[in-house]
């Protein structure tokens, strides 16, 4: 079996997607950091910045990927990501080996799609 690639996710795409997965890793290790130093400072007072500038930034980024998800190319719509007919078909076969076109895994556009709607609400 000849294994075929294509590059179909573009450069917006790639861009919100490392940014959303950047911002929100910046948010955990400046809010874990940030309780370890004293009560007052400058250096707890910084981490505390820069959590509020990295919520600022994965706001932005996520709403640009929200837009994205509706005016952008194919794979990049929310459409390619609700798999309804495939992930039944899982449930009733009881089975992870799938057949689906190009884009995100079946399975793993539900994780998205999770992800997604978590993060909304923490922005919200």
């Amino acid at each position: 079996m000849k294994i075929e690639r294509k590059k179909i996710y573009d450069p917006i795409l790639r861009l919100t997607h490392f940014a959303i997965a950047f911002f929100s890793l910046a948010l955990i290790i400046s809010a874990y950091t940030a309780k370890y130093f004293f009560e007052v400072g400058v250096l707890r007072k910084s981490f505390w910045v820069m959590h509020v500038y990295s919520g600022f930034a994965l706001t932005l980024f996520l709403t640009i990927r929200i837009i994205w998800g509706f005016i952008g190319p194919k794979h990049a719509r929310w459409k390619e990501l609700w798999k309804w007919k495939i992930w039944t078909k899982a449930l009733k076969e009881r089975t992870v080996h799938l057949q689906w076109d190009w884009g995100h895994h079946p399975l793993a556009s539900i994780a998205y799609l999770l992800f997604y709607a978590v993060i909304t609400f923490l922005s919200a």
